[in-house]
Formats: C-alpha cells, sequence, structure tokens
C-alpha cells in the first residue's frame, strides 16, 4: 500500500494509492507525477504504461510497450524485461482528483489492468 495525499495550500487535491507488492510505490509515484507534472487526468494516468524498477535490478516494461522504446532502454544500458506482469503483484491504483478549477469536481479512476472501478456520486 502507499497511500498519498496531496494538498495544495491546506487543500486536498489529489487522493491516491495502490497495491503491488514492490511495485506499488513505483505505480504511485509514476501517477502521482503524471497528474502533477505533466496534466493527465486520473484516467489516463492510472491506465498509462508502467516500468517499475525492482531491486534486483533492470527495468520491468509492460508487454505493450512501444517497441521503439524498449530498444530505445536498452540503448541506453538498460536490462529490459517485457514478460507479462502478475496481476496480483502489479502496482494497481485508485486515484480521486479534485481540480484547482474552483468548482468542486472530482475526478476518480481505477486501474484497467483488474477488476473494479471507480465512481463519484
Amino acid at each position: 500500500m502507499s497511500p498519498t495525499i496531496v494538498a495544495e495550500r491546506g487543500e486536498v487535491r489529489l487522493v491516491l494509492g495502490g497495491s503491488g507488492e514492490g511495485q506499488a510505490a513505483t505505480a504511485v509515484a509514476e501517477v502521482l507525477l503524471a497528474q502533477t507534472v505533466f496534466g493527465r487526468s486520473a484516467t489516463q494516468a492510472v491506465s498509462d504504461l508502467r516500468i517499475h524498477a525492482p531491486p534486483t535490478g533492470g527495468l520491468r516494461v509492460e508487454p505493450e510497450a512501444p517497441p521503439e522504446l524498449v530498444e530505445d532502454l536498452r540503448r541506453r544500458g538498460e536490462l529490459v524485461f517485457t514478460s507479462p506482469p502478475s496481476y496480483s503483484a502489479v502496482g494497481l491504483i485508485a486515484a480521486l482528483r479534485m481540480p484547482d478549477s474552483g468548482v468542486l469536481l472530482m475526478e476518480a479512476a481505477a486501474d484497467p489492468r483488474r477488476d473494479g472501478k471507480a465512481v463519484v456520486e
């Protein structure tokens, strides 16, 4: 578990968390950066391709990664693994984002890699 709350000027802007053994922290960091730095929506961020750096070394890239990305990483000297992940071990994310538009509008997303959904009522 990697529960994370992002606040700005005392207001909660983003709540997210994940499961997945050693991959949870990487997945949460990727989703957090995708939303706060790159402006991705919650749905886009939790659905994006994941790259994990396991403590055993190398990079674990999801099999759907573009071949050009995998080749580029290998050219840079990275040891890249693209085997299908065990979804009991992959970093699964649920995120809830409150945009700063002044209007209380929440966006929720659940990782499409597993069953489940996010609902705002």
